[in-house]
């Protein structure tokens, strides 16, 4: 396999064939005109070392068609910016500057089309859009454009002269195509119909592995210089090293501990590329403006071997040799410090939960940024793993402190006491984010629970919504017939603890809803019937409106779990809860575990109610969390 990046301005003399089972050319004209404008724009405004890199060329040498020293290459992919550029350098209102320009270079790469002899003549020979058939329609279409563009014609023409646009050159050697199958891949269709299935990757992961990995790449006399097998045993070594670091990144909980769920590409080796890349963009002020393979990019122009140094042989393969293996070594070590670091808070217990709660709750915004300032904290001078622990404290506290304006909320005023959130003024935010760090506080300082909180469960899952304990009130001035319903049968799981007047009341409720336009006529009574309904459940729970919409009354929990709880009663819900968790697998966090089945009360005096003391004891347990971070 090859894999460089390639000038045009080196492809002048190539010779490409479009194998009859690629589609046709298809690009439209603000296809055409963007790029048209973005090679001229870049012209004018790079700097030295920058260049504009069109998107990969997948090549196979075509033995058949291939001639002593021609030699011709099916074009797998990315045929339709190859037949772009050379109806540009083709085209009526360019190419007579290009030969002006640049006698001495080739005019343009051979370019055709198998079983479709001449077809780009044909299409240069048309004075307008021409709709014989497919073909031609689109290839008039983009030559039309071009014609039409204006633009400046010297910058774009010094722009490839200049070696300024590049492409990425993937070459598939005629005996291996594809690592896992060679064998049964040794005919560019099959290649291209497994590049077109996704089996043949272009991620910028595969292009770096290849880039730092490939022995290839290396000078031909390496063994020479570095002694016998040497070369091909490091690059082993490295290649494991590689696939250990992807194996352990891809466990669910490793990874949730530093992401959420939005960013989950095919290779997690990607997530520390990108912190290496980075780095080195920022350290070497490289100017790349196409985000596609940016990262590929910036470490293939690291790996660059300087040229006209003289200081240095540069031409030489042992000079050559040496500087792309110091270079490799260079960006395999910040990989490895890197995953390092990782792989430390998550083998610490404590580091592990701090780490995992900073990200869940100051995380958003730039992944990689954030990383970068952990990794920076991390690695001060003179910081210790304690000192780095109680940063990691007072950023979690910063984010769940209230005693200061509540502006993520968008409420005026001071919140002063952490009783007062409420979730009927706003306050869900605060409180959700509180009851995310007492939920991950648990499982590392509460004794008896030995397990990791699920940080990959609790993504996943998407455990965001606030579930009332002790049922709220049905809102029936925005009730609907079927809200009634729904609360009615909500009651009638616990129809146990009524008496014979509320009984009977349920009854009638039940009879007014059969039918709507009843219920319309008796939309008074139903309302009183749901108000001394859960007046009389409030009463027995002992509780108010000054608890109701509290911390002392809110659980954590799924949306779609906070459904299915409804309305119903404490002992209704956690038969529910349990239901779900035992026979539908749905992760429920162990805060909310341990609510619903009193662990946090001392006394327990009905398990169907959610009472004052374990109200209490549930809001004592919360703000010894609060405390623990914010202290």
């Amino acid at each position: 396999m090859e894999l460089v990046i390639k000038s045009i301005k080196e492809l002048l003399n190539y010779h490409f064939n479009i194998p009859n089972f690629q589609r046709g050319y298809r690009w439209e004209p603000d296809n055409v005109e963007k790029l048209l404008n973005d090679i001229v724009d870049f012209h004018q405004n790079h700097q030295d070392g920058t260049f504009y890199c069109l998107q990969p060329v997948v090549v196979k040498k075509n033995l058949e068609l291939s001639k002593d020293d021609n030699t011709v290459y099916d074009l797998l992919d990315g045929q339709q910016r190859l037949t772009t550029l050379w109806l540009i350098l083709n085209s009526n209102s360019i190419k007579p500057f290009w030969q002006k320009l640049h006698k001495n270079l080739p005019k343009c790469f051979d370019l055709q089309f198998e079983s479709r002899d001449n077809l780009l003549e044909t299409a240069l020979k048309k004075d307008s859009i021409s709709y014989d058939n497919i073909d031609l329609f689109y290839l008039t279409q983009a030559l039309q454009s071009i014609e039409k563009w204006e633009g400046n014609q010297i910058e774009l023409l010094n722009a490839v002269e200049k070696d300024i646009v590049r492409v990425i050159w993937y070459e598939l050697d005629k005996n291996k195509d594809i690592e896992e199958d060679a064998k049964k891949q040794s005919s560019s269709i099959n290649v291209f119909t497994r590049l077109n299935e996704g089996k043949i990757g272009l991620t910028d992961t595969e292009l770096i592995k290849a880039l730092l990995l490939q022995s290839d790449i290396y000078p031909d006399n390496q063994n020479e210089i570095y002694g016998r097998g040497f070369m091909k045993e490091h690059l082993f070594h490295l290649a494991t090293e590689w696939d250990k670091m992807e194996k352990a990144l891809q466990r669910p909980d490793m990874w949730s501990m530093i992401v959420g769920t939005d960013y989950n590409p095919l290779s997690h080796m990607e997530f520390l590329l990108t912190l290496v890349a980075n780095k080195i963009q920022k350290e070497n002020d490289y100017k790349i403006t196409d985000t596609y393979h940016r990262l590929f990019y910036i470490i293939s122009e690291y790996l660059r071997v300087p040229v006209n140094d003289s200081s240095n042989n540069t031409d030489s393969v042992k000079y050559k040799a040496k500087y792309y293996s110091q270079k490799v070594d260079e960006i395999w070590s910040q990989v490895r410090d890197a995953f390092t670091i990782l792989n430390n808070w998550y083998s610490s217990t404590e580091l592990y939960h701090l780490v995992g709660l900073y990200y869940l709750l100051c995380g958003s915004g730039n992944i990689f940024h954030k990383t970068q300032e952990l990794f920076d904290t991390y690695n001060a001078e003179n910081k210790t793993k304690k000192e780095f622990k109680n940063d990691l404290k007072s950023a979690i506290g910063k984010a769940i402190k209230i005693t200061e304006k509540n502006t993520d909320d968008n409420i005026d005023g001071e919140i002063l006491k952490l009783k007062e959130l409420s979730y009927d003024m706003g306050h869900q935010s605060r409180m959700i984010k509180i009851l995310e760090a007492f939920n991950v506080y648990l499982h590392l300082v509460e004794r008896g629970i030995y397990t990791k909180f699920s940080f990959s469960k609790f993504k996943n899952n998407k455990v965001t919504s606030l579930e009332h304990i002790h049922p709220q009130h049905l809102d029936f001035e925005k009730a609907k017939i079927t809200d009634v319903q729904q609360w009615l049968e909500a009651q009638k799981e616990h129809r146990a603890e009524f008496n014979e007047q509320t009984l009977s009341d349920l009854n009638t409720l039940e009879k007014f809803l059969q039918d709507e336009k009843i219920y319309k006529n008796h939309v008074e009574d139903c309302r009183n019937i749901v108000d001394k309904v859960e007046s009389f459940l409030d009463k027995e729970a002992g509780i108010d409106d000054g608890h109701m919409h509290t911390l002392y009354n809110m659980a954590l929990i799924d949306k779609d779990t906070n459904a299915a709880l409804s309305n119903k009663l404490m002992d209704a819900k956690r038969k529910t809860l349990i239901d779900r968790e035992n026979n539908n697998g749905i992760y429920v966090p162990i805060g909310t575990n341990f609510v619903f089945n009193k662990h946090f009360t001392k006394d327990v005096t009905s398990m169907k109610f959610w009472m004052l003391n374990d109200r209490n004891a549930y809001f004592k347990k919360i703000e010894e969390a609060y405390n623990y971070f914010i202290k």
